[in-house]
């Protein structure tokens, strides 16, 4: 049985507060020595804040192993994925699976350039009118831009726009 998130964080959030009461309790046993105390009595004191210190940063490096353990097995234990089937390449599936993978490559690289032109475009003052205004005039089914030729044409005016943008004085 799997815990919800919430359940998860409220378990962490209770041994959290539980440690730093446990720590708060550490620190109030370490306190300077009791008034009229011997020279004797000090160095104990002292001796025992030390190794309450040292016992302190041991079980912090026991807690963070025993987390790091678990975790390793966690991972050798999860199940393996299973392995691809081979598929020819001349098949009808091959290819209809080779032309996806293109086609979400050539999504990827749009998404790319575009969010590289949002930054630019920000970067450099525009608007979001503006912006949109730019984004429709170039969209592809615009007639004035059907062209690949045309589309490149209005690409570089956009980027000739966008350097003259940046280079102007900030107001």
């Amino acid at each position: 049985m799997s815990l919800s998130n919430a359940e998860r964080q409220a378990r962490f959030r209770a041994r959290r507060a539980a440690e730093i009461e446990r720590l708060r309790k550490a620190a109030e046993g370490k306190g300077d020595p009791a008034p009229g105390a011997s020279g004797r009595e000090a160095e104990l004191e002292a001796a025992l804040a030390s190794e309450r210190e040292a016992r302190r940063n041991l079980e912090v490096q026991a807690a963070y192993e025993r987390a790091r353990r678990l975790a390793a097995e966690a991972k050798a234990n999860a199940r393996p994925k299973p392995a691809r089937a081979h598929v020819d390449p001349e098949s009808e599936l091959g290819r209809a699976k080779a032309k996806i993978a293109e086609l979400q490559a050539r999504l990827r690289s749009v998404i790319k350039e575009r969010d590289r032109l949002e930054d630019r475009a920000h970067g450099a003052g525009l608007s979001k009118a503006t912006l949109n205004a730019v984004r429709k005039a170039l969209h592809k089914d615009q007639a004035a831009h059907s062209t690949p030729e045309s589309r490149e044409a209005a690409l570089a005016t956009l980027n000739a726009d966008l350097d003259r943008y940046e280079k102007r004085p900030r107001r």
